[in-house]
């Protein structure tokens, strides 16, 4: 895991007996974890702070909370889906396509990672995010990071430590 200071404290901090790290490079299986587990998931993306303490959004967070919540949707759309019936969940805007499913920020999220998905990697750089990484010199993290998809990995936050979902 990539270290998220601002996405620490919010795991440390929630009430919650389930906490699921998500991110672009494991969407779909922590979908499939999460899908599992009940009927309400909450997406948080973390944000970033600036020098002088004020949190910001960030572009890795809100395009990372689109496409779990696109595969969550995905995933549950195959667990309902009566037999016999095309599976149209990879359809442009189908997973939000229920009535009363989707929340002003889920909207906006999926605006976003359709923005970027076709060059994820070049949105990641050019964030506000990204430059500070590339002048620390961990400009390899943004590739790394923006990988949609490539780990099966689903860390579940235990005793203040995150360890691999069973």
């Amino acid at each position: 895991m990539l270290p998220s200071p601002n996405g620490a404290a919010l795991s440390f901090g929630t009430d919650h007996p389930i906490v699921l790290a998500a991110c672009l490079r494991n969407a779909t299986a922590c979908a499939r974890a999460a899908a599992g587990l009940g009927s309400t998931v909450a997406v948080i993306p973390a944000g970033e702070e600036w020098p002088t303490g004020e949190l910001h959004p960030c572009v890795e967070d809100l395009v990372g909370a689109r496409a779990l919540i696109a595969a969550l949707f995905e995933e549950r759309a195959k667990r309902s889906a009566p037999r016999n019936v095309p599976d149209l969940s990879g359809a442009r805007g189908a997973p939000f396509a229920l009535p009363g499913s989707r929340s002003p920020e889920a909207v906006l999220a999926v605006a976003a990672f359709d923005g970027f998905r076709k060059d994820l990697t070049q949105a990641l750089r050019q964030s506000a995010s990204g430059k500070k990484l590339s002048e620390r010199r961990f400009g390899l993290d943004i590739d790394v990071a923006s990988d949609l998809n490539v780990s099966r990995n689903v860390p579940r936050l235990v005793d203040r430590v995150f360890v691999a979902q069973d």
